[in-house]
């Protein structure tokens, strides 16, 4: 935020439209102007107002009128075939002589709230915005128009779009006309900002005073010296006017928090946005706004037109701003993405609602691993899913929706089922079935995760007490827990508490955890993995190829089976990954755990893990992920290992 712009706010609308300049369309030779009010029968008559520059004037260099308003009146001929010729030229204004008098057909420039000529009937043409105060202008027919004439300029008027309005508008006001023009509107323009020029000295000592009592009713933040998120409101609402938001966009940015954490401490978040807001405040425009909303998020008004003048201009931000911080941390090369949201594809939305259009598009960068993603529809469309499925997620685990799906588990010697992976999938009664991973964030994120993790514990306990009977007590099954869930300091108490309702041999279950709850969470989550394997229950390292924090767990907890990640083994394609894929099986049979490949979709990586000395393979090529009563029926008793793997 810049004071001085604050200054200026009574002029922002010429100056937030200076990309428009390419529009300007000359006076096209079917509007004329004639000095006395006769001539042609084909012409519609108009009294003009020789003194309202930029909006309409008398040229007295080309003897004719210009402004606006001629260049709508050229636009409004060429789609109508109607010639326009104003009278009574280079004299004052005397439209109201001649409505009286029924020399003209139609008046331009009439303001609806003030003017009362002899018209009968006006039609909005233009709004304008000076001094704080709005300024409608009309056209006005006189009694001698006719209704067929008043009906066709309708129709063609309601055909200029806002954009093309304020581009004319920004076009005449940059002419300079060679007579000293005493409109009336530039008055009231240079008045006003006079006024505000002298109020911007007070403005600046009160925002100096209020940042020095700390008030919360600064619009100014503290930490990084530029808007806040109150100052980014004001911009939007009062410093920006209708028409002037088609020419805005909307750039939300923000830096990778947990990046930045991990890398360089939370000391590097504040250094971060003081650095970012600095680089940021020096590179806007003074018609461009810039606050900062939250840790690590900044809002930017920016002028842009077009689409790719907007993905155009945020990637540059974004890259200046990027190679500069980078210079501070070097391992952050994109500590910064972006979003953007075009004002003129939401023109009615309010500051609070713009600002989540924006956010759609920076999520949207992340998912997809760009730097900077326009919203879309599709975007708000997915919010909108995501934000329905947020509120239905509590009455959903309570009401059984979460249904419970199996992935059959082959030992690679014998070549038969040994076990299964119990998962889950939502049955929404909107969206229908649902993947993991169109919820399980969300799970997270409004805490749910917890309860779901111990209703596909109490299911995995319900399924093994079922088969109790040979084969299948040979079968095992494996559960997922999330770091969350680990992390709580009665997870023992619930397991023991799930677990004591069913009969079955607890060595056949075997509790998942992610190879990073250990790690983040390695007291609470190491005592409980102590106590469960205790109470018989075997433990699993998923996902294992993902990170490097297990290799320490692995002989720090008694671990009994790790699962090496899909996308791990199908990178294995080099002699050299290969290679290293050897080693690290060869290192946890070391550590007398089992090995299980998950991912496994084609028989070329059947034969090459059977050469790895795998004990276990997981994947399509064996089995999809099944309903549980489905899964029961494709399970015969012959395709069961003959026994126990564990």
């Amino acid at each position: 935020m810049k004071l001085g712009r604050k200054a200026r706010r009574a002029s922002c609308l010429f100056n937030c439209l200076l990309a428009l300049a390419a529009v300007c369309m000359p006076v096209s030779a079917a509007v004329y102007t004639a000095k006395e009010p006769t001539g042609s029968a084909d012409t519609v008559y108009i009294a003009g107002n020789p003194d309202l520059f930029p909006l309409e004037y008398y040229n007295r260099e080309t003897k004719a009128f210009c402004g606006v308003i001629p260049d709508m009146l050229s636009s409004v001929s060429e789609k109508t075939g109607v010639s326009f010729t104003y009278i009574s030229a280079s004299q004052g204004n005397n439209q109201e002589e001649a409505a009286k008098n029924n020399q003209a057909e139609m008046l331009t420039a009439v303001r609806a709230e003030k003017d009362s000529y002899a018209v009968t009937e006006l039609l909005p043409i233009l709004e304008i915005n000076s001094g704080g105060n709005s300024v409608t202008y009309c056209i006005g027919f006189t009694e001698i128009a006719s209704p067929e004439l008043v009906q066709t300029l309708k129709s063609a008027f309601s055909e200029i779009s806002e954009q093309e309005k304020m581009g004319l508008l920004l076009a005449n006001s940059r002419r300079n006309p060679e007579v000293k023009s005493k409109s009336r509107l530039i008055k009231i323009i240079l008045i006003t900002a006079a006024a505000l020029f002298a109020a911007a000295g007070i403005i600046i000592a009160v925002i100096v005073c209020r940042k020095k009592r700390r008030s919360s009713d600064t619009q100014i933040d503290e930490h990084t010296g530029i808007g806040n998120e109150k100052y980014y409101t004001y911009a939007f609402e009062q410093l920006l006017s209708r028409q002037s938001k088609n020419l805005y966009a909307l750039i939300y940015l923000a830096a990778d928090i947990d990046g930045l954490t991990a890398k360089y401490g939370e000391k590097a978040i504040a250094e971060t946005e003081r650095c970012a807001a600095a680089h940021l405040n020096a590179a806007i425009a003074s018609a461009e706004y810039l606050a900062k909303i939250s840790d690590g998020v900044f809002a930017l008004l920016i002028q842009a037109l077009t689409e790719q003048e907007c993905k155009d201009k945020t990637l540059n931000i974004l890259k200046s701003l990027n190679g500069y911080i980078q210079e501070f941390y070097p391992e952050m090369p994109n500590a910064f993405r972006a979003g953007i949201s075009r004002l003129c594809e939401h023109p009615d939305c309010n500051a609070e609602t713009a600002f989540y259009n924006a956010k759609q598009g920076y999520l949207a960068a992340l998912r997809d691993g760009a730097p900077v993603s326009l919203t879309r529809e599709t975007h708000l469309a997915q919010s909108k899913k995501q934000e329905k499925l947020r509120k239905a997620l509590s009455k959903a685990v309570t009401d059984g929706e979460f249904r419970v799906y199996l992935q059959l588990i082959t030992e690679n010697k014998a070549g038969k089922v040994c076990g299964a992976e119990v998962l889950s999938r939502w049955q929404n009664s909107e969206y229908g079935m649902l993947r993991p991973h169109e919820y399980i964030e969300l799970l997270k994120e409004t805490g749910q995760i917890i309860a779901h993790d111990y209703k596909m514990f109490s299911a995995a306990c319900r399924q093994l007490e079922v088969w109790e009977k040979s084969p299948y007590d040979r079968l095992f099954l494996t559960c997922n827990f999330t770091r969350i869930s680990l992390s709580q300091n009665d997870f023992f108490d619930r397991i023991t508490e799930i677990s004591s309702g069913f009969n079955f041999g607890h060595g056949r279950l075997i509790m998942e955890v992610t190879e990073d709850s250990i790690a983040e969470n390695s007291e609470i989550v190491s005592e409980n993995i102590r106590k469960c394997r205790e109470m018989g229950f075997k433990i699993a390292i998923d996902d294992m190829g993902t990170g490097f924090s297990a290799f320490a767990d692995l002989y720090d907890n008694e671990i009994d089976l790790v699962k090496i990640d899909g996308g791990f083994i199908a990178a294995c394609t080099s002699p050299r990954r290969k290679t290293m894929l050897s080693d690290i099986i060869s290192l946890v049979h070391h550590s007398g755990a089992k090995i299980l490949c998950e991912g496994v979709e084609t028989p070329e990586q059947v034969e090459f893990l059977n050469g790895m000395n795998c004990d276990m393979m997981q994947g399509f090529y064996f089995s999809k992920i099944l309903p549980q009563t489905e899964c029961e029926k494709f399970l015969g008793p012959e395709k069961i290992c003959e026994s126990s793997v564990f």
